[in-house]
C-alpha cells in the first residue's frame, strides 16, 4: 500500500498545484477544490451533496486526467488517482465509462461509478455506465444506487 501511495504521488505531482489559500488545482484547465475544513464532519457525510456541477471536464483536461489514472500500476493507486480527479472536477457519463474501463476489477469499477455519480453532469444518461460491467449483479447494484438517489 505504501508503494502504491508513493507511486500515486509521483504520477499526480505534475498535475497538482497548491495555492496559498489552501486550494488544490488538478491540471491546467481544471477547477480548484477548497482546503479541507477543520470543522468536525457530520456522521451522514455520505448523504451530503457535492457542489453543483456546471459542466464536465473539457477534452484536453480529461485526456490528461485519464492518462494519469491509466499510468498507475496498482488498482488502489488508479482509484486514488481517479478520485483525485473527481475531487475538483465534474464529469460526463461517457467520461465515467472511459475511466471505469481503466480498472481491471468489477468491484473497483462499481466503486468508482458510485463515487462519480455526485459529480456527473448528465445523470439522465448514467444508465449507460452499466455497460462497463460484466456481471448482472454489478449492473443491478448500480441501478439500485441510482434509484436511491445516489445513497449507498
Amino acid at each position: 500500500m505504501k508503494n502504491g501511495l508513493f507511486a500515486l504521488a509521483i504520477v499526480l505531482s505534475p498535475f497538482l498545484s497548491f495555492a496559498q489559500n489552501g486550494s488544490v488545482s488538478f491540471g491546467a484547465n481544471m477547477g480548484s477544490a477548497p482546503a479541507p475544513s477543520a470543522a468536525p464532519k457530520n456522521d451522514n457525510s455520505a448523504n451530503q451533496q457535492s457542489p453543483p456541477c456546471h459542466g464536465p471536464m473539457d477534452g484536453n483536461s480529461f485526456k490528461s486526467a485519464k492518462e494519469t489514472v491509466a499510468k498507475a500500476i496498482y488498482e488502489d493507486t488508479k482509484m486514488a488517482a481517479a478520485k483525485a480527479v473527481l475531487a475538483s472536477n465534474c464529469v460526463s457519463s461517457e467520461q465515467v465509462i472511459q475511466i471505469c474501463k481503466l480498472f481491471g476489477f468489477e468491484q473497483t469499477k462499481l466503486e468508482f461509478a458510485k463515487s462519480a455519480w455526485s459529480k456527473t453532469t448528465d445523470r439522465g444518461n448514467y444508465n449507460k455506465v452499466a455497460s462497463v460491467f460484466s456481471f448482472d449483479a454489478s449492473k443491478k447494484n448500480l441501478d439500485t444506487f441510482i434509484s436511491n438517489g445516489g445513497s449507498r
